[in-house]
């Protein structure tokens, strides 16, 4: 079962149409897959030594929380698109957070506090600044950095996956792989 704090959707519709009400049309005994997905990835992320787990759930509870204004609310018009992103400023400093924190538990709630905005206009002004998501950006900082580190240090693979915000070394042999198609081990052979 999942649940959602209403003002957290509350807070999303505002956001997203300017509207501060917001009124979900019950719908029983049907299947949804996007829920259905949503609902399996979140329960994924549960689990004891999920990496990024905080990030990456509160990505999907947006996600969520989208598909449900979207699909069923009293509200059926479109979703209020901003374009051009961040501003310079806000830019720099979500950046800024992220790279200082990157061997942290970071989440969405924690960046977009610190930018003073909510976690779903953050993220989505992210995106159209960056063109990748926040989760992504920050899964290609910590390979990034861990790229650096298997080249400059002698560092153990487990101990740079800690250091990168990995919870473990075998999470960062995942991501590694993901975005470089090789593994952490592999790719210090290589240099």
């Amino acid at each position: 079962m999942l649940f959602i704090e209403p003002d957290r959707l509350i807070q999303i519709a505002y956001e997203s149409v300017r509207i501060e009400r917001v009124k979900l049309i019950p719908h029983h005994a049907m299947h949804d897959p996007a829920i259905a997905q949503i609902g399996q990835l979140l329960t994924a992320e549960l689990q004891p030594n999920q990496f990024g787990s905080q990030l990456f759930a509160d990505s999907l509870m947006i996600a969520l929380s989208i598909h449900l204004l979207r699909h069923y609310s009293d509200f059926q018009q479109p979703l209020r698109e901003d374009f051009g992103g961040l501003t310079p400023h806000k830019l720099q400093r979500a950046i800024a957070y992220i790279n200082d924190r990157l061997g942290e538990d970071l989440s969405i709630t924690a960046i977009s506090q610190e930018l003073e905005m909510s976690q779903y206009y953050f993220s989505r002004l992210f995106k159209q600044s960056m063109g990748i998501s926040p989760y992504k950006y920050i899964m290609q900082q910590r390979i990034d950095r861990a790229k650096q580190l298997l080249k400059t240090t002698p560092l153990s693979v487990a101990v740079i996956a800690s250091q990168v915000g990995f919870a473990n070394q075998n999470q960062l042999a995942i991501q590694f792989r993901k975005f470089t198609s090789t593994t952490p081990s592999n790719y210090r052979k290589q240099i």
